[in-house]
Parts: structure tokens; C-alpha cells; sequence
């Protein structure tokens, strides 16, 4: 009889260990417990912790440096995910990494230091959050892409020199936005980083950037001549090559402008929902322009010199705009405005910064100004256009020298 049952109890056996090879089968390689300390899940791998998640009440959060006893090196990929009881966060110099939506929608967050620590931040970590205030401290070398993106109520933010990029929409739709601060150190901005940066009229560039500059109101890369942002009140300095994509979008206080003739590209939605633009100047040199270059623009005449569409604009360059959008072709371009102040070289009445950033430009042969132009910014009337003269004009726009009265 016991002949008999062996075959059973062996089979009996087989299908267990089988069984048992499936259910282990089905678990993750290398998958994770997720904990639970305070208000705060987390899981453990290589004696570090990540927080992945909060259930707390919201206010003021501040995140442990350590969770079991493990110290806190990441924020984990959505893990304050529309919390949006939360007001202000303290992020833990412990912390390395800030994973993808990290912090997305968290419209009562209105406040956030990141650390120095931090040397990796993942995408869109911040956006559409109720941020007004932001701390980058120095050491972050990153702006993540899609980093503030919807951060409306920001107003204002100081970028740290040690930061090197700032990537694609980092600020796009920040519509409270009125000013950035972008050092030397920043060496690369990504596609549309101020799309719909409404109200952004002050970037102040720190001077030694050898990548960007902010002239005439207008953020310009200077390699490729490109420019990435303009506003309400920019003049596109002539040197300009691109005008990038979406460079005015929603400047709606944008009236009047006209393009110089060093430009030959006008990228896509370069004037989006201008809705306040009513003429534009358009040169033959222009060969290229994007799709939808003025969509939303609803009172706007377009005179353009050449007689004809070039081939080298998109087929659907003035599609979905207003009844009352005009062009004319053939039309004359207005002549450069004569400066008549001395130190003015922009010619808009005002003695400041975008002058003697044009000057230096000159000086360093980065940038030709005319001759009515060189007649204004001659400010010691030695009859040559120096370096002292950049100078004494950067010195009177900072309040330290006066300028001669003519």
C-alpha cells in the first residue's frame, strides 16, 4: 500500500513548490514595503529613505531628515500629489532628489525653500501649485522642465549662481510673473521657458554672461542671435536673428513693433494673443515664419516688404486670427527713429541699463550701432566710441557721474 501513495505524496509535493514558484513569480523584482512614520509613508533601499507619501493635515509640513532611522534623500515621484492643504514646506538638507509631479497641484502651497542639497529635480515638480514665494539656495545646479509651470501668483524669483540650466517651460504660464533674476553661470534655457509670461518686464541678466543678454526689454541668446523673450515695451535690437517660438505670446500690451532687417525667422506663436498689437513691420529679409505666428491677434495690420508670401512661411502663418487682421504686401518699412539724447542710443527717451548694454555690445563687436546712434553715446566728445565711454555711461545710468548737458 505504501508503494502506492508515494506517487501521490510526491505529486502533492510537485504542485506546492509549483504553486508557491507562481505566487513568488508574481511579486516585483526587488520590490519595496512601503512604511509608515507620522504622517509620512516611505519605503528603504541601500539604508536610504524615500518619501512617498503624506497623510497629514496640511499647513506648515516639514519633512524629517530621518524616517526609521534612515536618513531622507529622496522626495519621491508624487508624493505630496494634490495636497493641497499644504501652505509652506521645509525640505530637509538631507534631501537629494525631488522626483516627477513631486509637489503638482498643491494650490494652497504658497511657499518653499529648496535646499542646497538638492542635485536632481524631476518634471513639473511644482506645477499649477499656489506658489508666491521661492528660495533656491545656492548649490541647486538645475531648473527642472516644467518646473513652476502654472504658478500663477508667482511674482518674482532669484535664480542661484550656481545654477547651470533652466529647461523647457520651466516658468511657462507663470502669469503673475514680473521679474527674474539670471546669473552668469546659467549656460543653457530650454524651449519656451516664458511662454505666456505675461507679465514679465524686468530680466535682469548678470553681466559677464557670455550666453545671454537682456537688451531693449528683450532676453536674447547670443550664439545663435535668437531672441526668447520680449514684453509689453521691447524694441527688437537690430542684430537679432530668430525670433523663437511663442517670444511675445501674450505681451497684451504690445501695440506697435517692427521687426529689423537682420531678422529672418519669426518662430511658431511668435505673437500668440497679442491682443493689443495693432501694426507690425515685417522686412524682405524675413524667409521663415512659423504656424500660427499671430493667433489670437484680432485689430493687427501687417505690412510686409516682400511683394509676395515667401515659400518659406509655414501655410498656416496667419491662420486662426481676427476678421480685422490685414496684411500689405509691398509695403515700405518705417525708418530707425534718430536718437536725440545723448546716452539714449535706444532712442525711447530713457537713459538705463538697455544703453549701456547696447554700447557694450558695441565696444565688443558683438553689435553695430548706426551713426546717429554712435552720435549719442560719444559722452566724453573726444570723437571716438569707447570703453570709457560705456563707462561713464554705465556710471551715470547707476547715479555716480552726470552726464554734460549738450
Amino acid at each position: 500500500m505504501e508503494t502506492k501513495k508515494r506517487p501521490l505524496r510526491t505529486l502533492s509535493v510537485l504542485l506546492t513548490v509549483a504553486l508557491l514558484f507562481g505566487v513568488f513569480a508574481c511579486l516585483p523584482v526587488g520590490a519595496e514595503e512601503t512604511l509608515t512614520e507620522g504622517d509620512f509613508t516611505y519605503t528603504v533601499e541601500n539604508g536610504e529613505a524615500t518619501v512617498t507619501g503624506y497623510n497629514g493635515d496640511g499647513g506648515d509640513v516639514t519633512i524629517p531628515s530621518t524616517l526609521g532611522g534612515f536618513p531622507v534623500t529622496v522626495i519621491g515621484a508624487d508624493a505630496f500629489y494634490m495636497c493641497r492643504d499644504i501652505t509652506s514646506i521645509t525640505i530637509p538638507e538631507s534631501v537629494t532628489s525631488i522626483g516627477d509631479y513631486a509637489f503638482w497641484f498643491c494650490t494652497g502651497l504658497t511657499s518653499i525653500t529648496i535646499p542646497a542639497s538638492v542635485t536632481s529635480i524631476g518634471f513639473d515638480v511644482f506645477g499649477d501649485s499656489g506658489l508666491t514665494s521661492v528660495t533656491i539656495l545656492e548649490g541647486v545646479k538645475t531648473i527642472g522642465d516644467w518646473m513652476f509651470m502654472h504658478c500663477a501668483e508667482l511674482t518674482s524669483i532669484t535664480i542661484p549662481k550656481s545654477v547651470t540650466s533652466i529647461g523647457e517651460k520651466a516658468f511657462s504660464y507663470c502669469t503673475g510673473l514680473a521679474s527674474i533674476y539670471i546669473p552668469n553661470s546659467v549656460t543653457s534655457i530650454g524651449y519656451e521657458a516664458f511662454y505666456y509670461c505675461s507679465s514679465l518686464t524686468n530680466i535682469i541678466v548678470q553681466e559677464g554672461n557670455t550666453n545671454y543678454e537682456y537688451v531693449n526689454k528683450c532676453l536674447i541668446e547670443k550664439a545663435s542671435g535668437t531672441l526668447l523673450r520680449g514684453c509689453n515695451d521691447s524694441v527688437i535690437p537690430d542684430g537679432v536673428k530668430v525670433i523663437g517660438d511663442g517670444a511675445f505670446s501674450y505681451s497684451d500690451g504690445l501695440t506697435s513693433i517692427t521687426v529689423p532687417e537682420s531678422v529672418t525667422s519669426i518662430g511658431d506663436e511668435a505673437f500668440d494673443s497679442c491682443t493689443g498689437l495693432t501694426s507690425i513691420y515685417i522686412p524682405s529679409s524675413v524667409t521663415s515664419i512659423g504656424q500660427y505666428a499671430f493667433r489670437n491677434c484680432h485689430d493687427l495690420t501687417i505690412y510686409c516688404e516682400a511683394a509676395k508670401q515667401p515659400e518659406g512661411w509655414n501655410d498656416d502663418w496667419l491662420e486662426l486670427v481676427g476678421e480685422n487682421v490685414v496684411v500689405h504686401w509691398g509695403a515700405e518699412m518705417p525708418k530707425p527713429t534718430t536718437p536725440a539724447t545723448l546716452g539714449d542710443p535706444s532712442g525711447d527717451g530713457k537713459v538705463n541699463a538697455n544703453d549701456y548694454m547696447m554700447l557694450k555690445r558695441h565696444v565688443l563687436h558683438t553689435f553695430k550701432l548706426t551713426a546717429d546712434q554712435l552720435a549719442v553715446v560719444d559722452i566724453n566728445k573726444d570723437g571716438s566710441v569707447n570703453a570709457t565711454d560705456y563707462m561713464l555711461l554705465k556710471r551715470a545710468v547707476l547715479g555716480t557721474y552726470k552726464l554734460p548737458t549738450e
